[in-house]
């Protein structure tokens, strides 16, 4: 019965480090995978959703400034403001 009970923690612990270095390896991405995905939300049909991409591509340094560039054509008065915000803004990278 022990070795039931060992096999079992045993095999518990597995699925969970396997589980945790899974979430671990799916949320290592580089800066240029996270633009990418940041640029791809500025087509999104939210304009909030569009909005808030361009705030966190604002974070992202001189990579994003083409897709701020292409943001201030956006049909969005909030997208386009917010992308001539950012590329206006000394804070930016």
């Amino acid at each position: 019965m022990n070795d039931l009970k060992g096999i079992l923690r045993l095999t518990t612990a597995m699925f969970l480090f396997v589980g945790l270095l899974g979430i671990w390896i799916g949320g290592c991405q580089t800066q240029e995978q996270k633009v990418e995905k940041l640029i791809s939300k500025l087509q999104h049909k939210n304009p909030k959703i569009r909005q808030t991409a361009v705030v966190a591509l604002t974070r992202t340094g001189k990579d994003a400034v083409p897709a701020l560039i292409q943001a201030l054509q956006d049909k969005g008065r909030g997208v386009r403001a917010s992308a001539a915000g950012a590329l206006g803004s000394e804070k930016m990278p």
